[in-house]
């Protein structure tokens, strides 16, 4: 599986260029990674986004087919013949569009994108998702993990927990699949069998692999699947992650603190969550509600600004702490969420963000199209 390992290189540097043809005229490997150009097409997908940014997919995202997308599945993340048509015409009947599609128009609302993603905004009234990642939402589903190093079933059920919780409507059964599914496949890719994780027979993503994918849309340096990912075990992964969900929503007092640090996060508001509780409350389970008043969190550092760069992990006790000098806010008040989903809308009309030097492959400034 050689062919399939991406490999950092040293490019000419230019400051522009196009992958009109599908391709990258900088870089020597074929697979080597190249963040989109001005014009390419995007999803709120980072599977098929990374895909696409190391070449299995055509580098602008644009005239596809189902057999290019199975292809890309198989020799990019080497998933298993069954599993990748599966994924592929399931998406596409979702979908509606059966060719010549782009992967921007995976993000047309509740076709195969949904509500409630861990990553990214939801669309709100608009036709189209946001296709960037979220900052601060990345570093609350980083924040998730139990052990500050991998993410497992688990912390995934924990994780869409905390996000659905804040939805008045439930996403439907067909896009609860979707979500639980989206995330089996980085569970099975990225952690099956991992070498340096406990030999427990769980999937282990590390953190940094798992940041790498989303946020930079890229194949971690040197990364190559250590197995075939098969259908059945896709099936399992996503089995364990709604049955860590359903035991979880069993202990009303847990998700009652998971909705509140979600809320606290996506409103700005200070809210501290962690593992051993070092105050006095009324309790029916190992979390606790406090009121006392804290300097700050983990949660409240998240929500800043995404450019700020600023952000920390969970504390070590199990406490939720509000402050009480801080206003509730108003329901009429636009949550720093979604603020940034505004951003994304506002760079969707504009089709580009120009951006700094680019880390990777091909070493440009680029103008990357959201």
């Amino acid at each position: 599986m050689s062919d399939i390992v991406p490999t950092a290189e040293s490019s000419p540097p230019s400051p522009h260029h196009s992958h009109a043809t599908g391709t990258c005229p900088f870089v020597k490997n074929p697979h080597a990674f190249c963040p989109p150009t001005e014009g390419d097409s995007r999803a709120p997908c980072p599977a098929l986004n990374t895909l696409a940014n190391h070449g299995y997919l055509p580098r602008n995202g644009k005239h596809l087919s189902g057999q290019t997308i199975v292809h890309a599945l198989e020799q990019g993340y080497n998933c298993s013949t069954p599993l990748a048509y599966f994924l592929t015409y399931a998406g596409i009947l979702a979908l509606g569009q059966f060719v010549d599609f782009s992967l921007s128009d995976l993000g047309r609302h509740n076709r195969i994108e949904h509500n409630a993603s861990l990553v990214h905004g939801d669309a709100g009234p608009n036709e189209y998702a946001p296709t960037r990642v979220v900052d601060a939402a990345l570093e609350r589903l980083l924040g998730d993990s139990r052990d500050g190093r991998y993410l497992t079933a688990e912390d995934v059920g924990e994780a869409r927990v905390r996000r659905e919780s804040v939805y008045k409507t439930e996403i439907d059964g067909f896009h609860a699949e979707v979500a639980r599914g989206e995330m089996a496949l980085v569970l099975g890719i990225f952690g099956h069998h991992n070498t340096d994780a406990p030999s427990d027979g769980v999937d282990h993503v590390p953190l940094d692999i798992a940041k790498t994918w989303f946020k930079e849309e890229r194949l971690p340096e040197g990364w190559k699947p250590s197995h075939r990912q098969t259908l059945i075990e896709t099936v399992k992964a996503s089995t364990a992650i709604r049955h860590a969900m359903q035991e979880l929503r069993k202990d009303t007092t847990a998700v009652e603190v998971l909705k509140a640090r979600e809320e606290g996060a996506l409103n700005g508001r200070p809210v501290s969550i962690a593992t051993t509780s070092t105050s006095t409350s009324t309790s029916t389970s190992n979390f606790e509600f406090t009121s006392e008043e804290s300097a700050g969190s983990s949660y409240d550092a998240m929500s800043t600004d995404d450019d700020a760069g600023t952000t920390t992990t969970a504390d070590d006790s199990m406490e939720v702490s509000t402050p009480d000098t801080s206003p509730t806010p108003s329901r009429d008040e636009v949550p720093v969420w979604q603020k940034q989903k505004q951003e994304d809308r506002v760079l969707h009309e504009h089709d580009e963000e120009v951006v700094g030097e680019v880390v990777g492959d091909c070493p440009t400034p680029q103008a990357i199209h959201v």
